[in-house]
């Protein structure tokens, strides 16, 4: 009787490890869209910026380069556009894990594994010259 506890306990573990996997892997999925969807709102608004005019692009662009500015003399080298953004991306990430005291564990983890992988994206793009 004892043996039949032990392996329906045993299993019901092994299964709630493949449902965690599973979870898992959706949310990595996840983050590479995230991700994807920033690289590609990044490239629209660079875009946007082209097709505007040139004073109601510097008025646009303003915070963003003030941003860049500011970023520029922090890291102690000139920044690109791409740079900053990818910059505050990871900070938004990294907010979006730590700020909601009441969101699931799961969204937390997966907001902070997003926080990891753009991190080590803006080391990447910070370490280029």
């Amino acid at each position: 009787m004892e043996k039949n506890v032990t392996l329906s306990a045993q299993s019901q573990a092994a299964l709630g490890l493949q449902s965690a996997a599973k979870d898992l892997q959706s949310a990595a999925r996840n983050l590479q869209s995230a991700a994807r969807g920033i690289q590609s709102a990044a490239r629209s608004l660079a875009s946007a910026a082209r097709g505007l005019q040139p004073v109601a692009a510097h008025i646009a662009l303003k915070p963003i380069m003030w941003l860049r500015g500011y970023y520029s003399d922090v890291c102690e080298k000139q920044l690109t556009l791409k740079q900053t953004l990818v910059l505050v991306g990871t900070q938004l990430a990294f907010l979006a894990a730590v700020i909601p005291n009441d969101a699931p564990m799961v969204f937390r983890m997966v907001c902070g594994a997003w926080a990891v992988a753009l991190a080590l994206r803006c080391k990447r793009f910070l370490s280029r010259d």
